[in-house]
């Protein structure tokens, strides 16, 4: 079992992506990017994935080596729960160390965003 686990300031998401507007074109699927929207919760939706892309990275043990943050991406079923899906290289490199299964929590206050992701399988 790998865990990953990261926390992004609401405040500096804020910042970024008015100084930054392609921001989101770069770090996120369109399929991410249509579930941000706009208004007031889009900077909490945002930061909250992007801390979902770091913890697994960081639960793969590779950090962004070899892959592109889109190659994470963040969705949720009926029920909220938030499900992780990896894409191109991050898939690759997942299947390569025999890793079997991704878990996802998410929560969020006023000022933090945070995710914790577990991969479980592999031989590390």
């Amino acid at each position: 079992m790998r865990p990953g686990i990261d926390l992004v300031s609401l405040e500096r998401m804020r910042v970024l992506l008015e100084r930054t507007p392609r921001f989101a074109e770069r770090y996120f699927t369109q399929k991410e990017q249509e579930y941000f929207g706009e208004g007031p919760a889009r900077t909490e939706r945002v930061a909250a994935a992007f801390a979902v892309k770091e913890a697994t990275s960081k639960a793969m043990g590779t950090g962004f080596s070899g892959y592109s943050p889109r190659d994470i991406e963040l969705s949720h079923k009926e029920t909220g729960e938030p499900v992780v899906t990896l894409h191109g290289n991050a898939l690759e490199i997942f299947n390569a160390k025999g890793y079997k299964k991704i878990s996802c929590s998410i929560s969020h206050t006023d000022e933090v965003a945070a995710a914790i992701v577990i991969i479980e399988g592999g031989s590390d």
